[in-house]
């Protein structure tokens, strides 16, 4: 048994003994995978770049102690790169259900072809993670990295059948199922004094993804469609595929139960209710200002929501840099129109200029006409207390970032408990 410490003047690995040949091998298959090239999508050219296999053996060569027996200790270092002989037999065991394999995605726009390419090589998803990977630094324009959606794969070893309704109910179980444990956790870090949540709402809606390819990658038949088959076949440009339909439900189902914290104070019943009487327009610039106001200012997450209630964020936006992302404000919308966009004669933009008015120091009485005249068809008097929760919730949300603003919401939801019918 090796004492503790007792190798700690010990030489390193790489100092007495390198399975060289097993190491050459791997750096030359790694050099024919030309796509797997690290930046040569950007179109670099590093006549000094070395593989990858090669630099994690020389860190793992420094880190480990020769001990003096060394066949064990080449042993150990080869079993540690995965370039030992039962890590060839496995590699070579496509079919065997005991194989892991990770999938690294840069751009998750795509999630039913991936789902596609998953059913087509015969495999399913049994975990997906998303993780935001932002950075403010460009290599070229557009070409910074927003996030990677991590996903876990095994081979699939039967076949197995559900019916189109029955696939309904389980990818809302698993998203539901998926969201509330992550709540449970945000909440136990709360009781233990964490102030910081364990997961932003961006990581509860990514959520939604991985129930989708969890579920539907589980199944080689729906209904009576083999999806295997389907999945080969050439997809035909501007239609929505059977897996683009079971996709768009999981991000709904996220988008539903991600209700913003504080729009209904203390009554969730009520605050259901008026999000669903809410555009999509809404709820990204609702749920936007939830985030702004706990200070997360990620692009990706507004790009994420965007795609939950599926709506075009740029005419929204104040500032769009990676990591300093926020929304227009009252004063910065003015009396501007959104042309051929819903935000244009939705509520919240509705609020918004009564706030750019009083901000102005118009009369209230005129703000309070003009308010009801942009609302006529949508909302009326009797909606009046969805509205005061409404200024409520913005008022709340704005209170430490745009302060003049917060004071505007707090005076309109005054004005219109006190407005006399």
């Amino acid at each position: 048994m090796v004492q503790p410490f007792s190798l700690k003047d010990a030489p390193a690995l790489i100092e007495v003994a390198l399975p060289v040949q097993q190491l050459s091998a791997e750096a030359q298959k790694e050099r024919k995978a030309g796509a797997g090239q690290t930046l040569t999508a950007l179109g670099s050219y590093w006549k000094g770049r070395k593989p990858l296999i090669l630099a994690k053996a020389c860190i793992l060569g420094c880190l480990l102690p020769a001990t003096g027996n060394t066949a064990k200790d080449v042993e150990i270092f080869e079993k540690l790169m995965g370039i030992d002989d039962d890590a060839f037999a496995i590699r070579a065991d496509l079919k065997a259900d005991t194989i892991v394999r990770t999938i690294a995605l840069d751009d998750i726009d795509p999630l039913a072809d991936m789902a596609s390419i998953v059913w087509g090589a015969g495999l399913r998803v049994v975990q997906a993670w998303y993780i935001a990977t932002e950075t403010t630094s460009e290599l070229k324009k557009g070409g910074y990295v927003q996030g990677t959606v991590l996903m876990v794969v095994r081979k699939r070893q039967q076949s197995e059948q559900i019916y189109k309704d029955e696939l309904v109910i389980e990818i809302r179980q698993e998203v539901e199922r998926q969201i509330n444990i992550m709540l449970d956790l945000n909440q136990e870090a709360k009781r233990q004094e964490r102030y910081d949540n364990l997961f932003t709402d961006a990581d509860l809606y990514m959520a939604g993804y991985a129930a989708a390819l969890k579920v539907l990658t589980h199944y080689t038949h729906i209904g009576s469609t083999d999806m295997t088959q389907a999945a080969l076949r050439p997809r035909q440009a501007g239609q929505d595929s059977f897996v683009d339909e079971m996709v768009e439900l999981a991000r709904n189902i996220a988008g539903q139960i991600l209700v913003p914290e504080g729009l209904y104070r203390n009554d969730p019943e009520n605050a259901a209710k008026l999000w669903e009487k809410l555009v999509g327009s809404d709820r990204f610039y609702l749920k936007m200002l939830d985030l702004e106001a706990t200070g997360i200012h990620k692009l990706d997450n507004y790009q994420n929501f965007a795609k939950a209630f599926k709506v075009d964020y740029a005419p929204l936006m104040g500032n769009q840099k990676p990591n300093a992302a926020r929304l227009k404000s009252a004063l910065e919308f003015k009396k501007a129109e959104v042309a051929g966009f819903e935000f244009e004669r939705s509520i919240v933009r509705s609020i918004l200029y009564a706030l750019y008015q009083l901000q102005l120091e118009l009369e209230t009485d005129l703000v309070l006409d003009q308010f009801w005249d942009n609302c006529r068809g949508r909302f009326n008097l009797r909606d009046r207390e969805d509205i005061h929760h409404l200024c409520n919730y913005i008022a709340l949300k704005l209170k430490d970032t745009r302060p003049e603003e917060a004071s505007a919401a707090r005076v309109f939801a005054g004005l219109l408990k006190t407005e006399h019918l």
